[in-house]
């Protein structure tokens, strides 16, 4: 029988593993479709809130937590600013210039949630690497959520190059 431990954090470590694939996309500086820029950041938020919320939802009324994931998307949402994209409005295609920050750091939130199952798999949930754990996560989810929501949005308001090849 499975556990609900077991499934909670499956589905945190498969959240964050989705994040770091969906970025992967973005490294081949190739065409890829512009709803495919929300993926990373939002998959990573979704892994984070898995962790902060069980055992115990009320942690996420923490204010800090909110605070370093607001600072974090502030320094993500910069980085979606300001990094190399086209896009092609017809087709709704965009093309990072570099996308390697996004790959990067949606691997370290896959790592740090993959150390978490292990760590909860033992039965050492509320050891003393969980804060740091959940530090690195809040980080780094943060930072790709609002680099995605911020190039989203961009990417709809930028000037039409075509990106589509017959």
């Amino acid at each position: 029988m499975v556990s609900k431990l077991f499934i909670i954090h499956g589905a945190m470590l498969l959240g964050a593993v989705a994040a770091a694939a969906s970025a992967a996309r973005e490294v081949r500086r190739r065409p890829i479709k512009r709803w495919r820029l929300l993926a990373p950041g939002l998959l990573a938020t979704f892994s984070t809130t898995i962790l902060l919320a069980y055992p115990d939802i009320l942690d996420l009324l923490r204010t800090q937590v909110w605070l370093l994931g607001l600072l974090a998307a502030l320094v993500g949402a910069a980085r979606g600013h300001w990094m190399g994209l086209d896009s092609d409005h017809g087709w709704r295609l965009v093309r990072l210039s570099r996308g390697y920050d996004g790959f990067v750091v949606s691997l370290a939130v896959a790592l740090f949630a993959t150390i978490q199952f292990i760590l909860e798999q033992k039965g050492d949930d509320d050891g003393p690497y969980e804060p740091t754990l959940e530090f690195v996560m809040i980080v780094a989810s943060g930072y790709l959520l609002g680099r995605s929501v911020v190039a989203w949005f961009r990417a709809g308001s930028i000037h039409h190059v075509d990106l589509h090849e017959p």
